[in-house]
């Protein structure tokens, strides 16, 4: 997210058609106040519609860009935030891939693909491709779903840090970290004027780990929040399909502290809605609607 005058950088959506967004929710429903004083659960349970937005994947540019415009029009945001990178100091995979679209043809990424790992391209992988994704040509749908979930973990990161190396360089990952994600002090502040919260460690598929490295996962991330004094008891699963949110995770997600879990299941949250599975419309279904 980020204005039209600055738009290098993984591909995102402008902040002024975010805020052209925003503009066209209702004004009666100001959901920082009754958030705060009466719970989240609160919002779920009204009888009334209430809106919140929330941002995955702890981009730095989400805060500098959003925070005071949506505190001014007095609405509930949350920041989930993917660990590693506060630990490693390296860019996650999934985000370098973002940034090879960015800035590659994404046929020629399908290439080095077929290449390197001999990967026939067929219709059954092309639709499992548009199945999972909504937006982008058929090249980009195709490159996403191959190294985020057609390949095993390690050999997709292998092959991401082979391309990023071989266009821009071994220390890339490096580099492009200290931009892309909230500073810890930066984050700090960020959690003593809104809600953040865990987005894993790894940014890994919940469906693709056993059980016990989930919570391996999980208690990652705790110890890069403790380490700033930070907690949360709000969580964002990876991906956030029906899939990657198994039940079989619901005593463990409650046993480090978790109390609501966000997915990418499009639906409005209701009396009733799991709160270890709250529905999330994709903000970009309403701003390609709008124009």
């Amino acid at each position: 997210m980020r204005p039209l005058s600055n738009f290098d950088g993984m591909k995102c959506y402008s902040l002024e058609a975010f805020q052209n967004l925003i503009d066209q929710l209702p004004k009666n429903h100001n959901t920082i106040p009754i958030a705060h004083n009466e719970g989240l659960s609160s919002l779920i349970l009204s009888k009334d519609r209430h809106y919140m937005i929330t941002f995955d994947d702890g981009l730095a540019e989400q805060a500098n860009n959003c925070l005071e415009f949506l505190i001014e029009k007095r609405i509930l945001n949350i920041y989930f935030i993917p660990t590693q990178p506060y630990s490693d100091g390296l860019t996650l995979p999934v985000h370098l891939a973002h940034y090879l679209l960015s800035k590659e043809d994404p046929e020629e990424l399908i290439s080095i693909i077929k290449e390197k790992l001999e990967i026939i391209i067929d219709q059954s992988l092309i639709e499992s491709s548009n199945n999972r994704y909504k937006y982008g040509s058929v090249s980009e749908k195709l490159f996403k779903y191959i190294v985020n979930y057609y390949l095993e973990d390690k050999k997709s990161n292998t092959l991401i840090n082979y391309m990023v190396s071989e266009l821009y360089g071994d220390t890339f990952s490096n580099k492009y970290s200290q931009s892309l994600y909230m500073k810890p002090k930066a984050l700090c502040e960020l959690s003593s004027k809104t809600l953040i919260g865990y987005h894993s460690h790894s940014h890994k598929d919940y469906s693709r780990m056993t059980n016990m490295q989930v919570d391996k996962d999980i208690q990652q991330s705790k110890k890069v929040f403790q380490n700033l004094n930070l907690d949360s008891i709000y969580h964002a699963y990876p991906y956030g399909t029906i899939d990657s949110c198994p039940l079989r995770l619901d005593d463990l997600l409650r046993n480090n502290g978790i109390k609501y879990a966000f997915s990418t299941i499009r639906d409005y949250a209701i009396k009733g809605t799991d709160h270890l599975r709250i529905p999330r419309y994709d903000a970009n279904d309403f701003i390609f609607r709008s124009n």
